[in-house]
């Protein structure tokens, strides 16, 4: 083979090659800053149901019940199948004083709806 093909070969791949590596590098900064852009809304739905939640258990205020209320139906709007049987129970151990369980329920919750966020 003749040197000036290889010399020539390797002089193309030395002006593509930045161009290519740029390309791909441009293609997952974007899917990574697409990712972030869209959980943070997740994460502070379930972060302020967690909050309101346990403050609605302990004092059971108007104020705290529309927080609690609002902070529910945020999770409805950022998550999909969001279980209904969960926020039954919780006005169940709540009406029974039951904290244990009432705080067990609020981690399954926010367990399950998380698991959403990782994918």
């Amino acid at each position: 083979m003749d040197p000036n093909w290889i010399m020539a070969i390797i002089a193309i791949a030395a002006i593509i090659s930045p161009s290519i590596v740029s390309i791909i590098d441009n293609f997952f900064k974007f899917k990574s800053k697409k990712l972030e852009l869209s959980y943070p809304n997740q994460r502070e739905a379930l972060s302020s149901f967690m909050s309101e939640s346990l403050l609605f258990y302990l004092d059971s205020t108007y104020t705290d019940m529309i927080k609690y209320n609002m902070a529910k139906n945020n999770l409805y709007i950022y998550f999909n199948n969001v279980n209904d049987k969960y926020f039954k129970d919780l006005d169940t151990y709540k009406d029974n004083s039951d904290l244990e369980s009432y705080k067990n329920t609020v981690n399954k919750i926010v367990k399950e709806l998380s698991q959403q966020i990782d994918k």
